[in-house]
């Protein structure tokens, strides 16, 4: 289980498949990131997937407590499986959401480095 904070970025709604046996929806966290040539956004697309009745309760109850823009933290589960075509070659990760509560804003890692800038000069009893 991995947990990850961001910000609710888009809200894909829930669609059939397999024949309608299972339906999946996506809800995708934006998270800024401090790189080495400024902040840049990271995407973490996170699906409910399931039966057709489970998935639309889930979905119902996102959408009661949850909207684009709100700050969030999710417990994810981070699975993969092999491809059906190529068993031996390609593998698929599949990022399930289990749960998601709201959370802070997330900082850039450079904002929460520095420290607040005040102008106000700070007497000490040092000689230089």
């Amino acid at each position: 289980m991995a947990t990850q904070k961001g910000k609710i970025y888009k809200l894909i709604e829930p669609i059939e498949i397999s024949g309608g046996d299972y339906k999946k929806a996506q809800i995708v966290l934006e998270q800024t990131m401090q790189g080495k040539n400024g902040e840049f956004s990271n995407y973490i697309p996170m699906e409910l997937f399931g039966k057709p009745k489970d998935v639309d309760a889930r979905w119902t109850q996102l959408l009661n407590d949850f909207s684009v823009g709100d700050f969030v933290e999710a417990k994810l589960a981070i699975n993969g499986r092999p491809s059906k075509k190529d068993p031996d070659g390609m593998y698929f990760p599949q990022v399930k959401l289990l749960n998601m509560q709201h959370g802070e804003q997330q900082q850039s890692d450079n904002a929460a480095t520095q420290p607040p800038s005040n102008n106000v000069e700070e007497e000490d009893d040092l000689p230089f």
